[in-house]
């Protein structure tokens, strides 16, 4: 029996059937070890150059923004990033004299 699969679809000889890809947490545990890493957005690769804190302040659980880098003109949006080890949905920004920076800003309150 053949076996077809493509973009998380797998199909063997029978119904059709989705496969979700995971989702990556939004902590600081499961994002400061993919600093540097690739993530592809709207058919482009940009990379995680830093988890840092906001405004000066050091990073915390609750408060932390992300900086990726590559992006070129992406507008600030909604996007999906997709990484070897799952998705992130974020808002991002461009940031930066050239907009080639986004930004997503974490802060969650109690």
């Amino acid at each position: 029996m053949a076996a077809t699969a493509a973009a998380g679809v797998i199909a063997v000889g029978g119904p059709v059937l989705a496969t979700r890809r995971a989702t990556i947490p939004l902590t600081l545990a499961a994002l400061r070890p993919l600093v540097g890493d690739p993530f592809e957005v709207e058919g482009r690769t940009v990379t995680l150059a830093a988890v840092t804190g906001r405004a000066g302040a050091p990073a915390t659980e609750t408060a932390f923004a992300l900086r990726f880098t590559g992006a070129g003109d992406l507008p600030g949006a909604t996007q999906s990033f997709r990484h070897a080890d799952g998705d992130l949905v974020l808002h991002v920004e461009p940031v930066g004299p050239e907009g080639s920076t986004l930004e997503a800003v974490v802060g969650r309150t109690a």
